[in-house]
């Protein structure tokens, strides 16, 4: 047995664990979309900016579960052309998902520590510039990460 077959066989996934990443992939993107559902029917982002957070943090765990965990098990037949976008694009949506719960704590914050002046302060526009300046940079982030990065054939 040569090194290519033994990493081969390491890179395949057993019935378990490619049934925990559908099973999952699935469960969690349907609870995204009942989330997302719910809150672009019964919530006002305009008087509670920090839902936008919530809508965006959501999103992007629905993209993970749609681009991640329903295609991993599948990665080796994947085309390595892919390899690049496939990683960028995960580690966005990982960073995405991370900085939004800071953004949330920093939100709670400035609602604790100025409750007068909140909503001075935070406005739905600038939630939703902080989101999209948020996608910008991690992507752009993870794409100069990943230009440093090369394809490995063992």
């Amino acid at each position: 047995m040569n090194g290519t077959d033994e990493i081969a066989a390491q890179d395949q996934f057993t019935l378990g664990e490619t049934v925990f990443y559908l099973s999952n992939g699935a469960v969690g993107s349907i609870f995204n979309c009942i989330v997302l559902w719910i809150a672009f029917v019964h919530i006002d982002t305009d008087d509670k900016p920090r839902q936008i957070i919530v809508i965006n943090m959501t999103f992007a765990d629905l993209i993970m579960c749609l681009c991640y965990m329903l295609t991993r098990p599948y990665i080796n037949f994947f085309p390595k052309l892919l390899c690049h976008p496939y990683y960028i694009t995960i580690w966005t949506i990982q960073l995405v998902s991370c900085l939004n719960l800071v953004w949330l704590n920093v939100d709670k914050l400035i609602f604790i520590q100025f409750p007068l002046h909140y909503y001075s302060i935070i406005n739905r526009r600038k939630v939703v510039i902080i989101s999209t300046v948020t996608w910008i940079v991690l992507g752009y982030t993870a794409f100069a990460v990943d230009s440093f990065m090369t394809i490995s054939v063992r």
